[in-house]
């Protein structure tokens, strides 16, 4: 047995437990382990010298209240690998791997195995019946997804069939949403989060839709950056380019025919490849700049010549003879003329190009000479440009205060030179717009905020089409006890309430600090919610209105839960962190 056994916990205050004896730790565990959890997560398990001995582990069910203890896990020098529980009626995965020997101490860490991050694939349940005979039951098949990844990407929105759909991603899913039905359908086959979307403008290639993913070239499956290029009705996959890009992809691209696929890294190079993509074969591929690329693309009318720009630069290149050539751009002597982090780019007639500066001007450029500045197109940077040369009429999305005068996208004439503003009523003090399409009459609008907004040119009316949660995770999730609704909390601050079958959101509050979980009261008319900070918060549903908040605690509240007592006047609230457990109860306002 072992003599001394130290634990100390990763997730909140790193607070240490030492034991005299081996039999202890499972009851250890079971007090400092929230009850909605079957496993203690990123235990660290330190051995005196270079023995043997076995860990006995505890765990409790939090639908039974049962505690159970495992001793059949044997830890050893440099042990590594799964261990498979049988715990109340389910298999449960632990995975033990060897860190470290320091003064021989051996570190070890326990905790769940490692997930992907792809999108999960529908799973077989079974259940047993009166003749022990298993029995299938319907697969899970994923339905709907709140969300759209716009706080770091850009140009990853568009219509298809005519502005019937429109196509976006979030995490490693890519989505075709029918602006009809509401419906949605995915495209799965991404093993990582898609960066950056893209779709064919040629009549050829109609509904082909390129997608690529961040990455890390290693010898594990499934890490290596690639590019999906497949059919957005049929969710087909026509071909996966495995890339160089060793870190990621951050733009893609097509060209005027369809045939040719432009890609760039996010890697320190920022290589630019060009890619034959029916075929998965490379073109070429030259290091694109030593600062980041935001955007790559093609001229409208061309498969040879394309624009690339970012950090203090903007280059204008020549695919000739299967080598890249690029000029830089020239400032020259313009009034108000100087190198700026460009940000986006469109194109217009007579070879000219339009790109959006980080100090939200516009500069104008002939081949690759600057005719001329457009002053404050924007109040703040502009991250997004969209045009086509069936009107030549631009579209440009930044970020702005809204006001009378101005908005946060603004259509523009072909030579910039006279706009209309167009106001997102998202409630924001400040509008940050990443992406822009246009239609026929509307554009489509993708913000920082992770929402998907429609406006009309001509009565300038806007319609939120995609709500979601801003950047950062979501760690709080529960159902309404009664109702087809759910709660998120999320890094964002903020708590939303979702309809399950309308598919979408009912209300949301900002907390002003990360929410790690929230729960419904059992007769849903409360929420309760732990924060990141040590805080607990409780809030009427209808209203979303603060009811109380308390704090006791600097680490994070990992899991938190409401019940009522018998005579309905009080509302327990009980929450817990793997360092001190907390049971507090409150007076029920509506006994």
């Amino acid at each position: 047995m072992l003599n001394n056994v130290s634990i100390q916990s990763d997730m909140t205050d790193c607070s240490c437990f030492v034991l005299s004896d081996c039999s202890l730790l499972h009851r250890s565990i079971l007090s400092h382990v929230p009850s909605s959890i079957f496993l203690p997560l990123f235990v660290s398990i330190c051995l005196m010298s270079d023995q043997t001995a076995p860990l006995e582990l505890g765990l409790i069910c939090p639908s039974c209240a049962i505690a159970v203890s495992y001793n059949e896990i044997v830890l050893r020098k440099h042990d590594l690998g799964f261990f498979l529980l049988n715990f109340c009626g389910r298999h449960v995965n632990i995975f033990v791997q060897y860190i470290s020997c320091v003064r021989q101490f051996y570190l070890f860490t326990l905790c769940r195995p490692p997930v992907s991050r792809a999108a999960p694939q529908p799973e077989k349940l079974q259940k047993n019946n009166i003749t022990k005979k298993k029995k299938l039951v319907e697969d899970l098949v994923l339905d709907h997804v709140f969300g759209f990844r716009g706080f770091d990407c850009r140009n990853n929105l568009h219509y298809l069939n005519d502005g019937a759909d429109i196509v976006f991603h979030t995490a490693a899913t890519a989505m075709v949403h029918s602006l009809t039905t509401g419906t949605q359908s995915f495209y799965l086959e991404h093993t990582d989060d898609i960066l950056c979307l893209t779709v064919n403008q040629h009549p050829k290639y109609k509904n082909v839709i390129a997608t690529g993913q961040i990455g890390e070239v290693t010898d594990l499956p499934g890490t290596t950056p690639s590019i999906h290029v497949w059919d957005a009705m049929s969710k087909q996959t026509l071909s996966i380019l495995r890339c160089s890009h060793t870190k990621g992809v951050g733009y893609v691209n097509f060209s005027a025919t369809g045939k040719l696929l432009l890609s760039v890294g996010v890697e320190p190079e920022h290589t630019i490849t060009v890619w034959r993509w029916q075929e998965g074969a490379k073109v070429t591929s030259k290091g694109g700049h030593p600062d980041r690329i935001f955007v790559v693309e093609f001229r409208p009318d061309s498969d040879s010549q394309f624009v690339s720009v970012g950090i203090k630069h903007i280059k204008f290149w020549t695919l000739a003879g299967g080598s890249l050539m690029y000029k830089k751009g020239v400032v020259g002597s313009v009034e108000d003329g100087r190198m700026q982090t460009m940000l986006s780019v469109a194109f217009g007639a007579n070879n000219l190009t339009f790109t959006g500066a980080i100090n939200g001007d516009v500069y104008v450029w002939r081949d690759h000479f600057l005719l001329r500045v457009v002053a404050k197109a924007h109040t703040g940077p502009v991250f997004t440009m969209y045009t086509t040369l069936r009107d030549g009429l631009i579209v440009t999305g930044g970020k702005e205060r809204p006001t009378k005068e101005g908005g946060a996208v603004k259509l523009w004439d072909q030579e910039m030179k006279r706009c209309r503003a167009f106001q997102l009523e998202t409630g924001q003090t400040v509008e940050c717009v990443r992406s822009v399409c246009r239609g026929k009459g509307k554009i489509l609008v993708g913000t920082k905020d992770g929402e998907i907004i429609e406006v009309g040119e001509k009565n300038a009316a806007s319609n939120i089409l995609i709500n979601s949660h801003m950047q950062g995770e979501i760690w709080g999730l529960a159902t309404h006890p009664s109702k087809d609704l759910f709660i998120s909390a999320s890094d964002d601050g903020t708590i939303r309430i979702w309809d399950l079958a309308d598919k979408k959101l009912l209300n949301k509050v900002s907390l002003g600090h990360p929410a790690k979980c929230a729960s419904y009261s059992p007769d849903g008319e409360m929420v309760s919610v732990g924060m990141k900070n040590g805080e607990f918060i409780i809030l009427l549903t209808n209203s979303l209105k603060m009811w109380a908040k308390k704090r006791d605690r600097s680490a994070a509240i990992q899991d938190i839960r409401q019940e009522l007592r018998r005579d309905r006047s009080h509302l327990e609230l009980g929450s817990c962190t793997l360092t001190r457990p907390l049971s507090t109860s409150w007076l029920n306002p509506n006994p």
